[in-house]
């Protein structure tokens, strides 16, 4: 039986190394979700948001950028 600690590395493990494949399917996650935000706001809150997507895509082709998040979500992020 895998110890916690065993389970969170080896969630680690598959996060490195299909990161890019990872960080590109969370990018395009986070980009519809803005641009749904972004057609339900007006005014302010609009600029604003486009101003998170154009910072947003400043990272699209950087998958190392996605990395502390996703082993967040993952549970891998902290020892077990």
């Amino acid at each position: 039986m895998m110890t916690q600690k065993a389970n969170a590395e080896l969630r680690r493990r598959q996060i490195e190394h299909d990161l890019p494949h990872l960080h590109q399917e969370r990018w395009n996650r986070i980009a519809a979700e803005l641009g749904e935000q972004i057609e339900a706001a007006a005014g302010d809150e609009r600029e604003h948001l486009k101003q998170r997507l154009d910072q947003h895509y400043a990272n699209r082709f950087h998958p190392e950028t996605s990395r502390a998040a996703l082993l967040a979500e993952a549970g891998a992020d902290r020892a077990e």
